[in-house]
């Protein structure tokens, strides 16, 4: 076989990239880049859980939790906005991931970023979910929720 009849300009193997911008993803082919922007609107719209069909659902978490506590650390205020903005608009089905990253902001956050969260707690935290605010996570423990014992969870845990 002719090994210049492999040579085409209509097709690229999916192991190598169709344009520069592209990068490898976990499939082993390529695609473009995504920003960190659009990865807290994913996660904040769909979340984690499933996973994906080329990543796990504890890998995809892991990774998109580095992103979201980042965008907490450094971006308090914007985060707290999207968080609102999805949540209030009706667009994620379920609300654990706005309350994991609301909490991380509350936490994590400059002073500014941290009043906003917690203003916004009363919008995100409808029935039933306040009970995940108040049950912390090892790495987002919002201020006045620092243990299972604390007021808030007290609180929660008579009713």
């Amino acid at each position: 076989m002719d090994a210049l009849t492999s040579i085409s300009t209509r097709t690229t193997p999916q192991t190598q990239p169709t344009n520069p911008r592209q990068i490898r993803n976990a499939a082993g082919g390529h695609g473009f880049a995504v920003t960190d922007e659009v990865r807290v609107r994913r996660f904040l719209t769909l979340g984690t859980d499933g996973g994906t069909y080329y990543a796990s659902a504890p890998a995809l978490t892991h990774d998109t939790a580095s992103v979201i506590l980042t965008a907490a650390r450094d971006r308090a205020t914007w985060l707290t906005a999207e968080i609102v903005a999805i949540s209030t608009t009706g667009r994620a089905p379920r609300p654990n991931p706005a309350l994991f990253a609301l909490a991380a902001a509350a936490s994590l956050g400059d002073d500014d970023g941290r009043r906003a969260a917690l203003a916004a707690l009363p919008q995100i935290a409808r029935t039933g979910t306040c009970y995940a605010w108040a049950t912390p996570s090892p790495s987002t423990t919002p201020i006045g929720t620092s243990s299972p014992g604390s007021p808030t969870a007290r609180s929660v845990n008579r009713r």
